[in-house]
C-alpha cells in the first residue's frame, strides 16, 4: 500500500505528515523532489479547489445505468479480448492517458471511472470489494462488453482485477498488475517498521491540488484537478479508504487466478527518501514477487526511472506487458 492511494503521484506518505495544503494550488506539472514529498498521494485535491461544471466538460466515453449509479466507461478500439483498465484509489480514466490509445491500435480497450470518481456518479451502496466487483460487472453488461477480458490494474486497481479474475474466470483471460497492492501489505509493511497511514480526512487535506495534474498534457490538467476536487470524488476516496481493511482481506480469501499475467513493479527507489535504509522498496518488491507467484507469472519486471505512477512516467513498459499476455492467451 505504500502505493495506495494514488492518483497521479508516487508517495504519499509524506504528504501524510509533512506537505501542507498551501504548498501547491496551481496546474503546474509537479518535479521529482515534490513527486517524492507528495507520493502515493491519494488524489490531487486540495480543500480550495473549485468542483467542476457539468455544462462545461463532457466526458470522453458514455454514461450508462448500473444497479447502482451511472457510471463513465471509455472505450477505444476493436477486437477481441477487451482490455479493462482499473484505476487506482483516488485514480480515473485519465490515469491512462498514454496507455489507452496505444493498445488500441490493435485492442479493444475500456477505461471507467468508479463511482464517484471522474464523471460517473456517486454510489450509494457501501465501497466493499463485493460491490465494486458488482459494479464492474453491471457496467460492462449495460454497455455490451461482452466476451473475454484481460484486465489491468493499478495499484488499488490491481487488488480489484485480481479479485474480478478470480471471480469470473469463465471470462477473465489475462490479468497484468502495474504496481498493485497486496493483501497483505499493511501488516508486512508494519512489521518492517515502515507503518502505513489510514486515516483519509488528514491525506486529502495534506494532498496539494496539482497532485491531480502529474503526468498529463497541459490541456489535460485543470480537468484532472477539478474531476478530483469534486466532493463526489472525495467522499468516495473516503469510503473506499475506510473499507480499504475489510477489501484487501475479503482479496486474499478471494485468492487468485492462475492465468497469463505480468506484474510491473516502480524501479526509481523513491521511497528510499522516506526510508534510508531501503526497508520499504524491499518489502514492496518481496510483496510484488508474491503476486507473481500467485498468479503463476513470471518474476516481476522493475521499470526504471518509473516511480508509483508506472501508466504516465512509462506508458511503454504497460503496453509491452498487456501485448506480452496477449500473445500468452492466443497461445
Amino acid at each position: 500500500m505504500a502505493h495506495l492511494f494514488s492518483p497521479r503521484v508516487s508517495s504519499w506518505l509524506t504528504a501524510w505528515c509533512r506537505v501542507p495544503v498551501a504548498a501547491s494550488m496551481g496546474a503546474a506539472p509537479l518535479g521529482r523532489e515534490w513527486r517524492t514529498k507528495i507520493g502515493l498521494a491519494l488524489l490531487g485535491v486540495s480543500l480550495g479547489a473549485a468542483a467542476p461544471s457539468p455544462d462545461v466538460h463532457q466526458p470522453p466515453g458514455k454514461l450508462y445505468d448500473t444497479a447502482d449509479a451511472r457510471l463513465h466507461l471509455y472505450c477505444l478500439g476493436q477486437g477481441s479480448p477487451t482490455i479493462v483498465l482499473e484505476a487506482g484509489l483516488g485514480g480515473n480514466h485519465m490515469d491512462w492517458t498514454f496507455v489507452q490509445p496505444r493498445l488500441a491500435e490493435h485492442n479493444r480497450v475500456c477505461s471507467y471511472d468508479r463511482a464517484g470518481a471522474g464523471f460517473s456518479d456517486k454510489a450509494s451502496r457501501p465501497r466493499t470489494l463485493e460491490n465494486l466487483d458488482k459494479d464492474l460487472e453491471s457496467l460492462l453488461a449495460s454497455a455490451g462488453v461482452d466476451g473475454p477480458l484481460v484486465l489491468v490494474g493499478h495499484s488499488f486497481g490491481g487488488v480489484l482485477a485480481a479479485t474480478f479474475a478470480a471471480r469470473h474466470r469463465d471470462r477473465v483471460v489475462g490479468l497484468v498488475l502495474v504496481d498493485s497492492m497486496h493483501p497483505r501489505e499493511f501488516e508486512s509493511f508494519a512489521a518492517a517498521g515502515a507503518p502505513l497511514p489510514s486515516n483519509p480526512y488528514q491525506v486529502l487535506n495534506r494532498t496539494p491540488a496539482a497532485a491531480a495534474a502529474y503526468g498529463l498534457p497541459d490541456g489535460m490538467q485543470r480537468l484532472a484537478i477539478e474531476l478530483a476536487s469534486a466532493d463526489k470524488a472525495r467522499l468516495s476516496v473516503i469510503r473506499e479508504m475506510r473499507g480499504i481493511g475489510a477489501s484487501l482481506t475479503e482479496a486474499d480469501r478471494s485468492g487468485y487466478v492462475r492465468i497469463p499475467a505480468r506484474v510491473l513493479v516502480h524501479g526509481d527507489d523513491e521511497w528510499n527518501e522516506l526510508y534510508p535504509d531501503g526497508r520499504m522498496e524491499r518489502v514492496w518488491r518481496g510483496l510484488q514477487a508474491d503476486l507473481a507467484r500467485r498468479l503463476g507469472a513470471p518474476a516481476p519486471e522493475i521499470v526504471p526511472h518509473a516511480g508509483h505512477q508506472i501508466p504516465l512516467d512509462a506508458p511503454g513498459a504497460v503496453v509491452k506487458a498487456v501485448n506480452e499476455v496477449l500473445q500468452d492467451t492466443r497461445r
